[in-house]
């Protein structure tokens, strides 16, 4: 008897799984051994010498359709050794079963999964059969086990998904951004692509056609009950995809851009994919039917079917028939970095690939890439600090680009504000405006490609110091002591310069390109500053001004005026050690908004500066604590008596000021 369309359409979907589970212990055996043989086993067993046991026999952990295969029982016992397996098999309550599915979305399995890659495990339930405290105990469960993965060295995260809210598009905080109830119809579409059933039933969108509407989704739901080829019972149906509103995409792109200092080169993906979704219109397939056809069609041969494959040739043909060339270079750029964790050989290999590696050679020989394309894209990670600043330029500038073009046309739209409130564009405005707006003193925030780097290992501090010229102060990544002496160029390592060492140093520990690991070297000049000196003040500012990411700034203090948060008087750097007055003051402060700012002056007029600060602190803000106010005076006989002839100045001025605050 010939096999109904659904069970055709169920074959090629396992075949499709069970590949995309074999490209992710190509990539990283060890964590794909975690993945899909430790993890499900522990959700599926509930006993005390494993992680994630829950006290009280009428927690029923298991999993639906899940039986442990020989895999399974290797892997266990390599990772509990002690753990008797075939004993605790042989007690299991086979009827008692609380999990419908465990499911990964995400990179994983596909050409963008790198070994750093984190796993995303959607924990489906039936929120009917389960009680309230049975779904806190799975929760205190799932902690568990995530907080055990994390000790393997393997970032998870667990997310419970109940089935009638996900027919209903709620997904609540069903995503690490918790972003899940405004992005429903996009998370359902991302999770549909990139899905990998690791234990328990199948996803019923999987066994019907591409490109169904809701009243054909349910149509084809009642023929294959009619048919009875496939048992109900072993499906789990989280409904249809739907049309994305406009509004959602832009509320999305939204969205990315708020994330955009976090993962530069992943948030311009995603906006590149926003921007051809809304600009092709209400009518352009969703990218998670047009690979399920792919599957469909083809179940032996799914190099092609790939869901990171498939949105970056969307986002590929779009800017192509837009002839938007500059932005395809940028994008193209992106794509590589995301996929890539070392080097991707010849473009001319055959032999002895993974998928990842012809996959790749593959889409770059599709776009035209030539080896020497190739080959300076493989040096990515020691291009000097030039060459990656021009790239982050060029990213940014393409994601303001992106959202310029879109705000006018997309912004009116009648269902745009059900997706993102006024409250939302004004925190979002305030965070762009912290990023990339100027102001006199503001310390600038580094445009990254990617925020993985780390604090520099070594940092040359230099000053060009020539009568009737402006000071030259410079940065630079190595220590150029040797190069200099030897007369070898070192421009290429330099990474800043300016006309005042402070607001580099500001610089320097605001962009976490220094940390306390950070060993600095020093080049002699005419000036009274030391090695000790920068040490000691970027110690200092490192302390007080701790970076803040654009993630942790608080909603409230964005919806709020700007109030100072911290503040350090740098007094007398540039002056001689033997000076008893204060002459040269450096203001450096930050705000409520995560701006920093360093303002060079005079003495009356730095101190003036600084009661301008103090004068937008809160309430709460107080000399007296280290943590929001300090004096840095270089070392010197002078010391002690600079610094308390400034800390008089501004206790005697500062007190009356704020009583006549508090008296308005």
């Amino acid at each position: 008897m010939a096999q109904s369309q659904y069970a055709r359409n169920r074959d090629a979907w396992r075949s499709y799984n069970s590949r995309r589970m074999l490209r992710a212990a190509e990539v990283s055996p060890d964590q794909a051994r975690l993945a899909f043989h430790v993890t499900p086993y522990l959700l599926h067993t509930n006993h005390p010498d494993l992680p994630g046991y829950v006290q009280g026999e009428s927690f029923a952990s298991g999993i639906y359709l899940y039986t442990p295969v020989e895999n399974v029982e290797k892997a266990i016992r390599r990772y509990f050794p002690n753990f008797d397996f075939k004993l605790a098999e042989s007690r299991r309550n086979v009827n008692r079963f609380m999990i419908e599915s465990v499911m990964i979305m995400g990179s994983i399995g596909t050409v963008a999964h790198g070994k750093k890659s984190d796993y995303d495990y959607w924990v489906v339930v039936d929120g009917k059969k389960l009680a309230p405290m049975e779904l806190e105990a799975l929760k205190t469960k799932l902690a568990a086990v995530e907080k055990w993965l994390s000790d393997q060295k393997m970032e998870a995260h667990f997310f419970i998904t109940e089935v009638e809210k996900a027919q209903a598009n709620d997904f609540g905080a069903t995503d690490k951004e918790s972003s899940g109830s405004s992005q429903a119809y996009l998370l359902k579409e991302e999770f549909y692509r990139t899905a990998i059933l690791v234990a328990g039933k199948d996803p019923l969108w999987w066994l019907f056609p591409a490109g169904l509407g809701k009243q054909e989704y349910a149509r084809h739901k009642e023929m294959m009950m009619m048919e009875a080829e496939i048992d109900s019972r072993e499906v789990v149906d989280l409904g249809p995809t739907e049309p994305i509103p406009p509004g959602e995409l832009f509320g999305a792109l939204l969205w990315q851009f708020n994330k955009a200092m976090v993962s530069p080169h992943k948030s311009a993906l995603k906006m590149a994919l926003m921007e051809s979704y809304i600009m092709a219109g209400s009518g352009a397939p969703l990218l998670c039917d047009e690979l399920k056809r792919m599957a469909h069609e083809n179940k032996d041969g799914l190099e092609e079917a790939d869901p990171y494959l498939v949105m970056m040739d969307f986002i590929h043909r779009f800017y192509k028939g837009k002839d938007r060339n500059t932005a395809l270079n940028i994008l193209e750029k992106c794509f590589f970095i995301k996929c890539v964790d070392g080097t991707v050989g010849s473009l001319q290999m055959e032999q002895g690939l993974t998928y990842k590696e012809k996959a790749l050679r593959r889409v770059l020989g599709r776009w035209g890439w030539d080896e020497g394309r190739l080959a300076r894209m493989n040096g990515f990670r020691s291009w000097d600090f030039k060459g990656l600043s021009k790239l982050a330029t060029s990213l940014h500038g393409f994601m303001l680009e992106v959202y310029k073009n879109l705000t006018d046309q997309v912004s009116t739209l009648p269902d745009v504000k059900n997706f993102i409130t006024d409250k939302d564009l004004t925190v979002l405005g305030r965070k762009l405006f912290t990023i990339y707006s100027k102001k006199p003193g503001k310390v600038e925030y580094l445009k990254r490609v990617k925020d993985e780097a780390e604090a520099l290992e070594t940092i040359c501090f230099t000053g060009l110091i020539k009568p009737k010229v402006k000071p030259v102060w410079t940065i630079y990544r190595d220590n150029i002591a040797s190069a200099l002496a030897k007369g070898t160029p070192v421009d290429h390592l330099a990474i800043n310069r300016g006309p005042d060492p402070v607001e580099l140093l500001m610089w320097l520990a605001q962009n976490r390109i220094y940390s306390p690991k950070s060993f600095m070297y020093f080049i002699p000049n005419p000036t009274p500053v030391s090695l000790k000196d920068i040490q000691q003040l970027l110690e200092r500012i490192y302390t007080l001004f701790h970076y803040v990411a654009m993630a942790d700034l608080k909603i409230d203090d964005l919806l709020a005026k700007a109030r100072t948060l911290k503040i350090l008087v740098v007094v007398n750097l540039l002056s001689d050690r033997w000076k008893r007055e204060p002459e040269m003051i450096h203001l450096l402060y930050s705000n409520s908004w995560g701006e920093a700012f360093c303002h060079p002056a005079g003495f009356a007029d730095g101190m003036q500066k600084a009661l301008e600060a103090l004068e937008n602190a809160g309430n709460d803000f107080s000399l007296n604590n280290p943590s929001m106010f300090d004096i840095f005076v270089p070392a010197g006989e002078n010391q002690v008596r600079l610094k308390k002839q400034v800390m008089d100045f501004i206790t005697q001025k500062y007190t009356p000021m704020k009583r006549r605050a508090l008296l308005k």
